[in-house]
Protein backbone atom coordinates (compact mmCIF):
# COMPACT_ATOMS: atom_id res chain seq x y z
CA UNK A 1 0.00 0.00 0.00
CA UNK A 2 2.84 2.14 1.25
CA UNK A 3 4.68 1.97 -2.14
CA UNK A 4 1.48 2.67 -4.46
CA UNK A 5 0.95 5.82 -2.57
CA UNK A 6 4.77 6.31 -3.20
CA UNK A 7 4.48 5.63 -7.07
CA UNK A 8 1.37 8.00 -7.43
CA UNK A 9 3.13 10.61 -5.98
CA UNK A 10 6.22 10.00 -8.32
CA UNK A 11 3.64 10.01 -11.10
CA UNK A 12 2.06 13.10 -9.88
CA UNK A 13 5.39 14.71 -9.52
CA UNK A 14 6.48 14.33 -12.86
CA UNK A 15 3.46 15.06 -15.02
CA UNK A 16 2.78 18.45 -13.33
CA UNK A 17 6.74 19.10 -13.66
CA UNK A 18 6.78 18.41 -17.81
CA UNK A 19 3.21 20.93 -18.40
CA UNK A 20 4.76 24.11 -19.08
CA UNK A 21 5.51 26.84 -17.19
CA UNK A 22 4.20 30.15 -17.99
CA UNK A 23 6.83 33.32 -17.43
CA UNK A 24 6.29 36.20 -15.54
CA UNK A 25 4.32 38.75 -18.00
CA UNK A 26 4.42 42.81 -16.90
CA UNK A 27 0.79 44.10 -17.09
CA UNK A 28 0.27 47.82 -18.21
CA UNK A 29 -2.19 50.34 -19.92
CA UNK A 30 -2.97 53.75 -20.52
CA UNK A 31 -3.91 56.90 -17.72
CA UNK A 32 -7.38 57.58 -17.15
CA UNK A 33 -9.10 59.80 -19.74
CA UNK A 34 -11.65 62.42 -19.29
CA UNK A 35 -13.83 61.30 -21.46
CA UNK A 36 -13.64 57.73 -20.42
CA UNK A 37 -13.80 58.64 -16.64
CA UNK A 38 -17.68 58.54 -16.31
CA UNK A 39 -17.79 54.90 -17.56
CA UNK A 40 -14.57 52.86 -16.28
CA UNK A 41 -11.06 53.39 -15.00
CA UNK A 42 -7.76 51.74 -15.75
CA UNK A 43 -6.66 50.71 -12.20
CA UNK A 44 -9.42 47.85 -11.89
CA UNK A 45 -9.22 46.85 -15.19
CA UNK A 46 -5.32 46.33 -14.58
CA UNK A 47 -6.06 44.50 -11.47
CA UNK A 48 -8.47 42.29 -13.26
CA UNK A 49 -6.04 41.58 -15.63
CA UNK A 50 -3.71 40.92 -12.83
CA UNK A 51 -5.52 38.53 -10.88
CA UNK A 52 -6.49 36.30 -13.77
CA UNK A 53 -2.63 35.93 -14.42
CA UNK A 54 -2.37 34.94 -10.61
CA UNK A 55 -5.45 32.72 -10.70
CA UNK A 56 -3.41 31.15 -13.82
CA UNK A 57 0.08 30.65 -11.86
CA UNK A 58 1.70 33.40 -13.81
CA UNK A 59 4.22 35.79 -11.60
CA UNK A 60 3.62 39.32 -12.14
CA UNK A 61 7.03 41.57 -13.23
CA UNK A 62 7.07 44.87 -11.83
CA UNK A 63 8.27 47.68 -14.07
CA UNK A 64 11.73 47.28 -13.29
CA UNK A 65 12.41 43.89 -14.58
CA UNK A 66 9.30 44.31 -17.16
CA UNK A 67 12.11 44.22 -20.61
CA UNK A 68 13.02 40.24 -18.96
CA UNK A 69 9.32 38.81 -20.20
CA UNK A 70 6.19 39.41 -22.58
CA UNK A 71 3.60 42.13 -21.70
CA UNK A 72 0.03 42.19 -21.83
CA UNK A 73 -1.14 45.50 -22.67
CA UNK A 74 -4.50 46.82 -21.98
CA UNK A 75 -6.21 49.85 -23.52
CA UNK A 76 -9.73 51.19 -23.61
CA UNK A 77 -10.96 54.46 -24.94
CA UNK A 78 -14.46 55.54 -25.35
CA UNK A 79 -17.23 57.71 -22.91
CA UNK A 80 -20.12 58.42 -22.13
CA UNK A 81 -22.84 59.09 -25.65
CA UNK A 82 -26.60 60.16 -25.26
CA UNK A 83 -26.26 59.04 -21.47
CA UNK A 84 -24.66 55.22 -22.49
CA UNK A 85 -21.39 54.44 -22.34
CA UNK A 86 -19.79 53.13 -25.24
CA UNK A 87 -15.74 51.51 -24.61
CA UNK A 88 -13.83 49.93 -26.71
CA UNK A 89 -11.08 47.43 -24.85
CA UNK A 90 -8.29 45.92 -26.38
CA UNK A 91 -5.46 43.44 -24.78
CA UNK A 92 -2.34 42.18 -26.65
CA UNK A 93 0.17 39.69 -24.94
CA UNK A 94 3.79 40.09 -26.84
CA UNK A 95 7.23 40.05 -26.19
CA UNK A 96 10.36 41.64 -28.07
CA UNK A 97 12.41 38.81 -29.28
CA UNK A 98 16.09 40.10 -31.17
CA UNK A 99 15.40 38.55 -34.91
CA UNK A 100 18.04 38.57 -37.54
CA UNK A 101 17.07 41.14 -40.35
CA UNK A 102 17.84 39.29 -43.88
CA UNK A 103 21.10 39.61 -46.36
CA UNK A 104 22.00 42.65 -43.23
CA UNK A 105 23.76 40.15 -40.56
CA UNK A 106 22.22 42.32 -37.98
CA UNK A 107 19.71 41.87 -34.96
CA UNK A 108 17.03 43.94 -34.28
CA UNK A 109 14.79 43.90 -31.46
CA UNK A 110 10.57 42.76 -33.30
CA UNK A 111 7.59 42.59 -31.09
CA UNK A 112 6.10 39.23 -31.84
CA UNK A 113 2.10 39.58 -30.54
CA UNK A 114 1.44 36.41 -29.24
CA UNK A 115 -2.61 37.61 -28.27
CA UNK A 116 -4.45 40.50 -30.08
CA UNK A 117 -8.42 40.93 -28.72
CA UNK A 118 -11.27 43.72 -28.38
CA UNK A 119 -14.30 44.55 -27.83
CA UNK A 120 -17.03 47.18 -28.07
CA UNK A 121 -19.07 47.50 -25.01
CA UNK A 122 -22.14 49.31 -24.71
CA UNK A 123 -24.92 50.37 -21.90
CA UNK A 124 -25.27 52.34 -18.75
CA UNK A 125 -22.18 53.31 -17.08
CA UNK A 126 -23.36 51.82 -13.44
CA UNK A 127 -22.21 48.39 -14.39
CA UNK A 128 -19.31 49.20 -17.20
CA UNK A 129 -16.75 48.66 -14.62
CA UNK A 130 -17.72 45.51 -13.98
CA UNK A 131 -18.47 44.10 -17.74
CA UNK A 132 -15.23 45.50 -18.76
CA UNK A 133 -13.70 43.47 -16.10
CA UNK A 134 -15.12 40.28 -16.45
CA UNK A 135 -14.26 40.45 -20.15
CA UNK A 136 -10.79 41.47 -19.68
CA UNK A 137 -10.45 38.36 -16.65
CA UNK A 138 -11.47 35.92 -19.79
CA UNK A 139 -9.52 37.25 -22.26
CA UNK A 140 -6.42 36.63 -20.24
CA UNK A 141 -7.51 33.14 -19.67
CA UNK A 142 -7.55 33.19 -23.95
CA UNK A 143 -4.88 35.07 -24.29
CA UNK A 144 -2.18 32.82 -21.46
CA UNK A 145 -4.16 29.74 -23.26
CA UNK A 146 -2.55 30.52 -26.80
CA UNK A 147 0.43 30.99 -25.36
CA UNK A 148 0.89 27.75 -23.99
CA UNK A 149 -0.57 26.13 -27.07
CA UNK A 150 2.67 27.88 -28.55
CA UNK A 151 4.98 26.89 -26.03
CA UNK A 152 3.99 23.28 -26.55
CA UNK A 153 4.86 23.00 -30.04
Amino acid sequence: MILRLIAAAVVLNVSSASAWALPPIYVYGEDDEASLRECAKFEPVIAAAKAALRHNGVAILTDLDSSRGPNLYVNMWGGLAGGFCVVSVRLQLSFVAMTEVPFEGKRVPLEQMLCDGATLLTGPAVDMQTRINAWVRDNVDVCLADYEALLSR
